[in-house]
């Protein structure tokens, strides 16, 4: 059975990736209301799980940087090269 697109959500979306900002915007927001009050294809729905996606791995290799700045003495001492 086909899912009915008009009751359709997003499921799995975590609030540190809804709450994501790009230059003091949220694109998960501003993707959805600029698409307010019509129908999204199939094709917006899959390009929409993409940015999820997306932002989560952004996500992911934010904090890997941020473990890797603090193993390295924190900020801003990991970027001092000493001798």
């Amino acid at each position: 059975r086909e899912p009915d697109l008009e009751q359709a959500s997003f499921l799995g979306v975590e609030e540190e990736e809804w709450s994501f900002k790009i230059g003091g915007y949220q694109p998960l927001m501003r993707w959805l209301r600029a698409r307010a009050g019509r129908e999204l294809s199939r094709d917006e729905v899959t390009h929409y799980q993409r940015i999820i996606d997306s932002i989560k791995g952004t996500i992911k290799v934010m904090k890997k940087i941020d473990e890797v700045i603090e193993d390295e003495g924190g900020w801003p001492y990991a970027f001092i090269k000493e001798g």
